[in-house]
């Protein structure tokens, strides 16, 4: 067999055993290439008081987003929820029938087939920190942030476009006013985006 062929062989024989989604694409035709995205997400937990939710939602929405959404390198966020959808159970069944419910675990060592202890032993349980703070925040929000810059200057940036739009009111005041008494707690991690493989089509 010539070198040519012995190539064109090898080839063919790594195309037809790539992985689809290696491939680029994946069952419904979407390019899954890894891309650069918003380079920061933060992430805020909030405990919103009970029977306050619709409050929330209605200042966070209504209030709120408008002066974030024009804020220099802010490009949206999206919002978690403990809650299923419309009438299914608060939970999913995986790994063979082990229920594993919305938010975290009431357990600190949930089932989770595989798992080993350092490394060395199989105990086929995971060590769930989260399941530390269930029942303290009932949303997440993931804000999208474009570059290291815009989040850097996003607190004065946002101080300013309020002030621009609320007759030169503080921000933090106005928020400790009417927005804060809506909560028992709020807190937030910020995480650096490596790379994304989503690509949003028209026809999502």
């Amino acid at each position: 067999m010539s070198a040519t062929l012995k190539c064109a062989f090898l080839f063919l024989s790594l195309f037809f055993f790539i992985p689809q989604p290696l491939a680029g694409d994946d069952a419904n035709g979407l390019d899954l290439s890894p891309r650069p995205g918003p380079e920061v997400w933060v992430t805020e937990y909030w405990d919103v008081k009970e029977g306050k939710m619709e409050e929330f939602l209605a200042y966070y929405n209504g209030v709120l987003y408008p002066v974030m959404r024009v804020v220099p390198g802010y490009r949206g966020y999206s919002m978690l929820t403990l809650k299923p959808p419309g009438g299914r159970e608060p939970h999913i069944e995986a790994y063979g029938g082990a229920i594993i419910p919305l938010g975290p675990p009431e357990e600190l060592f949930p089932v989770h087939p595989g798992q080993l202890l350092a490394g060395e032993t199989r105990t086929d349980r995971s060590v769930h920190l989260e399941s530390l703070l269930r029942g303290q925040f009932n949303l997440i929000f993931v804000h999208h942030m474009q570059d290291w810059d815009g989040v850097t200057l996003f607190a004065q940036d946002l101080i300013e476009e309020w002030a621009e739009r609320h007759d030169g009111e503080y921000i933090w005041d106005a928020l400790a006013r009417d927005f804060f008494p809506l909560v028992n707690n709020h807190w937030d991690t910020y995480y650096h985006l490596q790379e994304t493989s989503l690509t949003i089509t028209d026809e999502e």
